[in-house]
């Protein structure tokens, strides 16, 4: 499966393929098990197909959440970016109050 192709599915879709392509990796898993499989490279194969549906899964909802999804900021920059964006509006407020209480006397 194409990361092109994932990407034009709905979000029902992915998770339908998400669940066809884990419960093939299962049975896969207990036919390799038994001695039954013939193509070991199909596992293989399957999760790097879910690792690309889960992928596509996550960037929507960072994409729905308002994060840019080529920024490269996870949650924990975010935070930072967030609470520096805080600080830096408290100082200034904290300014604009020591300007207007010299501009007084």
């Amino acid at each position: 499966m194409k990361a092109k192709e994932i990407r034009e599915m709905t979000p029902e879709e992915i998770e339908r393929s998400l669940l066809e392509c884990r419960k093939e990796i299962f049975n896969l898993r207990l036919q390799f098990q038994t001695g039954q499989l013939e193509n070991s490279s199909r596992i293989r194969t399957l999760r790097k197909d879910v690792a690309r549906l889960e992928t596509e899964k996550s960037a929507r909802r960072l994409a729905e959440d308002g994060a840019d999804r080529k920024s490269g900021m996870g949650r924990r920059a975010r935070k930072e970016a967030a609470r520096k964006s805080a600080a830096t509006a408290e100082n200034e407020a904290r300014r604009q109050a020591n300007l207007a209480k010299n501009a007084s006397k």
